[in-house]
């Protein structure tokens, strides 16, 4: 009776790249968590007028129910993620909306230090894996 060794496929980038995803994820929750919050704030706002107030409301649903999807395919379906034409277009979206988020903080706002380090890293968060996604597939 012989034994022979079989080869355990290794995921895609090994654990850094799992890991980083789930940094990604991790930070992606806390800020569908964060815009939850935010719809408090908005509805009590005495600042808006009704229309402003209902569009901020549309456009902040929309951004937890996307930062929440994308924290949560970061622990659900990293696999997927990293593996499937679909998974990497999802990363690159997912890029391109923390990287554009980081540019507005700038462009747009007052440019907060903590709030541009947070998108930032989270960008790279989910741009790293999709490089290496793209190295090995």
């Amino acid at each position: 009776m012989s034994v022979q060794s079989v080869a355990i496929p290794t995921p895609v980038g090994g654990v850094g790249v799992r890991r980083l995803l789930g940094l990604g994820g991790v930070l992606s929750i806390a800020a569908a968590a964060f815009h939850v919050l935010l719809a408090r704030a908005i509805y009590l706002s005495a600042e808006l007028d009704e229309a402003t107030r209902a569009l901020l409301q549309a456009l902040n649903v929309v951004g937890i129910l996307m930062i929440g999807f994308v924290g949560i395919a970061a622990f659900l379906y990293r696999a997927e993620l990293l593996t499937t034409r679909l998974g990497r277009g999802v990363l690159v979206l997912t890029v391109l909306m923390w990287g554009s988020r980081a540019i507005e903080e700038i462009v747009l706002f007052e440019g907060s230090p903590v709030m541009l380090g947070y998108c930032l890293i989270t960008t790279v968060a989910f741009a790293v894996p999709w490089f290496a996604s793209r190295r090995s597939g």
